[in-house]
């Protein structure tokens, strides 16, 4: 273990409707950098954004696997 400095932590989750996608870490312990409010409301945008994106993109596969299988049905 290494230390590296002294800061704060921000944990925003990736979270979909039906379930947990991750989360994106944001900490200064190397800078020192001090906490900006308004930069952290981008990360949580950003975050809400990518959630987003990644749920429709898992229906858009969940759709395309359901009419293969329809479509295998036939």
């Amino acid at each position: 273990m290494k230390e590296f400095g002294q800061g704060w932590v921000v944990l925003t989750p990736l979270h979909s409707n039906q379930d947990w996608i991750g989360a994106f870490f944001n900490d200064t312990a190397i800078t020192g950098a001090p906490y900006n409010p308004a930069k952290q409301e981008l990360v949580a945008v950003y975050c809400s954004l990518l959630s987003n994106i990644i749920e429709r993109r898992r229906s858009e596969e969940g759709q395309r696997k359901l009419e293969s299988q329809i479509h295998h049905a036939q």
